[in-house]
Order: C-alpha cells, then structure tokens, then sequence
C-alpha cells in the first residue's frame, strides 16, 4: 500500500516538472524582447530614469568631499578597532581592557569598515540619490552610539563627537537629498 502511494507521488512530481519544462520551453527569446509588448527592453536597456533628482555628484564639487570624508573615517577607525582596541574603544568613549571583549571590537571593526565602503562604492559612483539616502540612514549610527555614551558615561566629551558627526551627516545628508533648481 505505501508502495503504491510512493509511487503514485513521485509519479505527480515527475508531470509537474514535464510540465514547468514544457512551459518554460515555449518561451523564446523573441517574446521576452518583444518591442511591442516591452518597449523598455530593447537589446538589454531599461528606462531608469526617476523624477526624483538623480544627478551625479562630480568629484569636483566641494559637496563630493564633504560626504567622502565620513565613509574615509569610518574604514580608518574600523581598521584602528582591529589592530588597536584598547586605544580605539577609548577613543569611543568606553574603554575596555579585557581581552576577552576583543573579539567584540574587532566585529565592531568589520562592520565599520563595511559601512563605509557601502557608502564609498556608490559615492566614487556618482550616485547622489543613493549616496544620500545612504548618508541619511546612517545618521541613526552617531545618534545612537551619543545614546550609549549617555547611558554608559552621562554628558562626557566622547558624547559631542558622536552627536557633532550625527549633525555633520545630516547636514551632508540635507545637501545631497536637495533638489537643484533648474
């Protein structure tokens, strides 16, 4: 009886495999690039053109170096965290000592240094309307590590370098979210 029930399910998932090959068969080439039905595919291209501003952002302009500089800071402190962690929690405003919590820094480290190559890898791109949703997201982290800084040491001078770059990106972020007037 199992026998029979075994072999009647396998021979179900066979016909519905036959048939997901015969339906993806059918489709040629031609239908997927049709100009007719699919104006915006023609020869791999799409209209990606938004109307929201999407300007690049030139490396010559002053606002490209003001946004490159928190993602440079950001990979330079990533890599202190890994080789130097006592200095850079310091630096932070928390130091820690035990090397039993390095392990903890150095992930802090890695993501720090990811963070901002996200940032910097659409930035040398040119992509302003990324580059700034990118920027404006990323405030959360300074604003949040000013918050741990508060629990952890009250209104301590580590505090202002936390909140002083929160205020530098969304300052940045204002900039770079801003629609040219035309």
């Amino acid at each position: 009886m199992a026998e029979g029930k075994l072999s009647h399910e396998y021979s179900c998932i066979v016909l519905q495999r036959r048939y997901i090959i015969s339906s993806i068969a059918r489709v040629s080439s031609a239908d997927i690039f049709d100009k007719q039905r699919y104006p915006e595919k023609q020869r791999g291209q799409m209209n990606t053109t938004t109307s929201f501003d999407s300007s690049t952002l030139k490396r010559s302009s002053p606002l490209f170096w003001f946004t490159l500089l928190i993602p440079v800071a950001i990979i330079g402190i990533g890599i202190n965290i890994i080789f130097n962690p006592v200095g850079a929690s310091t630096a932070y405003g928390i130091p820690i000592h035990d090397p039993a919590a390095f392990p903890f820094m150095w992930v802090k480290g890695i993501r720090d240094i990811f963070s901002g190559l996200v940032v910097l890898t659409f930035l040398l791109k040119g992509d302003r309307r990324t580059t700034a949703i990118l920027f404006a997201i990323a405030v959360f982290i300074p604003v949040g590590d000013g918050f741990v800084i508060l629990g952890h040491l009250g209104f301590a001078p580590p505090i202002f370098i936390h909140w002083g770059t929160a205020l530098y990106m969304m300052v940045v972020a204002a900039f770079l979210l801003r629609r040219k007037s035309a």
